[in-house]
C-alpha cells in the first residue's frame, strides 16, 4: 500500500468527498470511472487519509498536493486569484479541452457564465504550446501556484487567454505601477523633510551651544577686565602711598638741614 495521502476522494456518482467526512461504509476512487480505488485508512498509527494500491502507482502522474489541491476547489467551489476569491460552478477535473488533446486540470464556469480553466503549479509548468492554443481559443485560464506542502502561494497567480481580462490586468499593473511611484515619490519627499528637521535641529543645537561658549567667554573678559581693574587701583593706591612717604621724608630732611 502506497504511503502517498490523499484528503479527497469520489463516489461513484462523481460526488466529491472530504476525508473528515468520509467513512468505511463507502467505495471511494481517485476520479469518478472507477479506475483507480482509493482505500480509507484511519488508525492509531496513521492519520486518516486516503490511499492508492501499489499496483496502481504507475496510473497516476500528480502528486497528492496537486490532487488535493485540485478536489478542494471541486468541494468548496471557490479558488483564490491574488486576493480575490472567485466562485465557481460546473466545476470538472481532468476534462479534455475541446479541439485539443489538452486536459484542464479543474474546467468550469465562473457565476458570470464565463469558462475558465485553473491549472494547478507545483512543478510543472503549463507547455508554451498549451498556451498558444488556449490563448488562440480565448479560454480564461487561471495559474495557481503551490508550494511543496500544497499551500497556494498568492502573489505567484497568474491569468491569461482572454483579451479583456489582460487588458485589465495591464491597466491595473499600469495602475498600480504609477500609484507605487507616487508612493516612492511621497516617501522620498516624507524622508528628505525628516532630514532638513533632523539638519535644522542639529544647526539649533550648534547655535544654542555658541550661543553659551559666547555667554561664558563674556563673563571670563569682564572677570578679568575687573581682575585688572582692581590690581591697577591697588598699585595706582600704593604708588600714592610711597609718595606720600617720600614727601614727608623730604620734609624732614629740610626741616633738619
Amino acid at each position: 500500500m502506497s504511503e502517498l495521502k490523499y484528503l479527497y476522494a469520489c463516489l461513484k456518482d462523481g460526488t466529491v468527498v472530504s476525508i473528515s467526512d468520509a467513512n468505511k461504509s463507502q467505495e471511494y476512487y481517485l476520479y469518478p470511472g472507477e479506475q483507480v480505488k482509493l482505500i480509507l485508512r484511519h488508525g492509531e498509527v496513521y492519520q486518516k487519509h486516503f490511499a492508492v494500491k501499489s499496483e496502481d502507482l504507475h496510473l497516476i502522474n500528480e502528486s497528492p498536493e496537486h490532487y488535493n489541491f485540485k478536489m478542494n476547489i471541486l468541494k468548496e467551489g471557490y479558488f483564490y486569484y491574488k486576493e480575490y476569491k472567485l466562485l465557481i460552478k460546473n466545476a470538472k477535473v481532468e476534462l479534455r479541452i475541446s479541439n485539443s488533446l489538452y486536459r484542464a486540470d479543474v474546467f468550469g464556469e465562473l457565476l458570470c457564465g464565463t469558462p475558465c480553466i485553473i491549472e494547478v503549479i507545483k512543478t510543472c509548468k503549463v507547455s508554451e504550446e498549451k498556451k498558444e492554443f488556449i490563448n488562440e481559443n480565448q479560454i480564461l485560464t487561471f495559474e495557481i501556484i503551490i508550494d511543496k506542502d500544497g499551500n497556494q502561494i498568492i502573489e505567484q497567480s497568474n491569468c491569461y487567454g482572454n483579451a479583456e481580462i489582460a487588458s485589465i490586468q495591464e491597466q491595473t499593473r499600469r495602475i498600480k505601477f504609477i500609484y507605487n511611484q507616487r508612493n516612492d515619490t511621497r516617501t522620498e519627499i516624507t524622508d528628505r523633510n525628516l532630514e532638513i528637521k533632523r539638519d535644522r535641529s542639529k544647526r539649533e543645537l550648534r547655535i544654542n551651544d555658541i550661543r553659551e561658549r559666547k555667554i561664558h567667554i563674556e563673563r571670563a573678559i569682564l572677570e578679568y577686565q575687573q581682575s585688572n581693574t582692581t590690581n591697577t587701583t591697588r598699585l595706582s593706591q600704593e604708588r600714592d602711598r610711597i609718595s606720600r612717604e617720600i614727601d614727608q621724608l623730604e620734609k624732614k630732611k629740610s626741616a633738619l638741614n
